[in-house]
């Protein structure tokens, strides 16, 4: 097998929105993803510093393409960065928690905050009141009642979707 060039390393792809992939072109779709993978394992023959990220892409390569395959999976990971990034802005701007018991509590409490905005709907970032729901939590707790689940039912999942 012929070694890349350096030049050759350099990849770039345009990435096609599924509306622009037809579902009933599915050769279309076949000789993209093909080309891709193609250039991923000549450039992770190469000895570039992207030959290991092409490498590592290629070892998963089953799960390269499940946004073509299963319309229900969205191609970028947007809704999991959005996620993160308050608790991500947190920790560079107070430096992280100074014990065990502080960890705990950012953990809890970031949970909490991206749980309640996760609930408003499929891929909306607002929905239950994260004050509401802790203020109903802390009056049960002073109260020696049961806390109200995080987690809302099955039933009220379906009506807020």
């Amino acid at each position: 097998m012929k070694k890349p060039s350096k030049s050759r390393c350099v990849i770039r792809l345009s990435i096609y929105r599924r509306s622009d992939l037809k579902s009933s072109n599915t050769s279309r779709e076949y000789i993209v993803a093909k080309r891709v993978e193609e250039l991923l394992e000549e450039a992770g023959g190469c000895k570039c510093a992207l030959s290991g990220k092409c490498r590592r892409i290629i070892k998963h390569r089953e799960h390269l393409w499940t946004f073509v395959q299963d319309q229900s999976v969205d191609p970028t990971n947007n809704l999991a960065e959005r996620i993160v990034r308050q608790g991500v802005l947190w920790r560079k701007s107070s430096f992280g928690t100074q014990s065990e018991r502080g960890a705990l509590y950012v953990k809890r409490i970031l949970t909490v905050g991206a749980t309640c905005r996760l609930q408003g709907g499929k891929g909306r970032l607002q929905g239950r009141s994260i004050i509401e729901y802790l203020r109903e939590a802390c009056r049960c707790h002073l109260d020696g009642i049961a806390v109200p689940s995080l987690i809302k039912s099955a039933g009220n999942l379906a009506k807020s979707a």
